[in-house]
């Protein structure tokens, strides 16, 4: 359940945003460079629609299937229901912003909020396979030290998801797992 909190704050972030847990956001690098701060951003829940319908697969027989129930011009509210071996445990909806005020700039009296050291690198772009769609992904990795030990994680986003989550991974278990993976997507009206 870790796992799908960090994917879920991830799935709010403006497009462009480093993907690291902790790292400040970014603005969007399609804006110009003098774009104010608190200036609007698309996130990549933007482009949802009413009735997109995304389906995951997790660890330990768990999944969750994620619908957009309602799209404002601010927000997209996403029934998630968690499942385990097919069976629904629970359901929430989560009201997402399609929009985000860009990142204040730093300044002396302003001064960037204190993260954990996260190095960030954006690697190659993967394509991954949806229910039978090709999904060209960015795909990001990040390491990050936790007292003693290192942990590595990557994501592959796409804009053409809402939420842009189509996999995740990481070594904080012990071994490399995949954490979540879009199994299936479906657009809405």
């Amino acid at each position: 359940m870790k796992s799908t909190l960090i994917l879920l704050c991830l799935a709010a972030l403006p497009v462009g945003t480093a993907l690291a847990a902790d790292a400040p956001a970014a603005a969007d690098p399609k804006a110009p460079a003098s774009q104010p701060a608190g200036a609007e951003t698309k996130t990549l829940w933007f482009d949802a629609k009413v009735g997109d319908t995304l389906v995951y697969k997790m660890p330990n027989n768990l999944g969750q299937v994620w619908k957009v129930t309602k799209v404002d011009d601010k927000t997209a509210t996403v029934q998630m229901v968690t499942q385990m071996n097919g069976k629904d445990l629970s359901t929430a909806e989560q009201p997402f912003p399609r929009v985000a005020a860009a990142p204040a700039v730093a300044t002396p009296t302003n001064p960037p909020a204190t993260t954990p050291a996260v190095e960030t690198k954006q690697l190659a772009d993967e394509v991954v396979k949806v229910g039978g769609q090709d999904l060209t992904c960015k795909v990001t990795q990040s390491v990050m030290k936790v007292g003693e030990k290192t942990i590595t994680s990557k994501a592959w986003t796409c804009d053409k998801v809402p939420g842009g989550i189509v996999k995740s991974e990481s070594d904080a278990m012990g071994a490399n797992a995949v954490m979540m993976e879009l199994v299936e997507f479906k657009k809405g009206s």
